[in-house]
């Protein structure tokens, strides 16, 4: 979950994470600002993805531990009952992996991606 938090930190520095808000901010609908939120939070993942990969030989992630955090994304996201604010648990998933496997920023642009993809 820290490169996760890592991902939010990229948002912030970027100006990623001020511009979602003023959009979440103009926004008159909730289930606008659910799918706002639901970008910003994959992005966020996707981001700890690429960092995960990143440190993958100094932290150490071996293979059984790269499964393990994928896993572990197939399992977090929105559940039954919750707010739909995260993204599902496929796209967590998704997400997740197109940061460590493609591990180029311009992968994890969710803004631009499918309503499908973002749900």
């Amino acid at each position: 979950m820290m490169a996760h938090e890592y991902g939010h930190h990229v948002q912030q520095i970027t100006g990623i994470l001020g511009s979602h808000w003023r959009k979440h901010l103009d926004s008159s609908s909730e289930s606008g600002r659910l799918a706002l939120s639901r970008k910003l939070e994959l992005q966020a993942t996707c981001f700890g993805g690429m960092f995960m990969r990143a440190v993958a030989d100094s932290y150490p992630i071996n293979s059984s531990r790269r499964d393990t955090l994928f896993w572990f994304y197939s399992r977090v996201g929105d559940h039954p009952g919750y707010p739909r604010d995260h993204g599902s648990l496929a796209n967590n998933n998704r997400w997740f992996r197109q940061g460590w496997e493609r591990n180029m920023t311009y992968q994890c642009n969710t803004w631009l991606a499918s309503s499908s993809s973002t749900s």
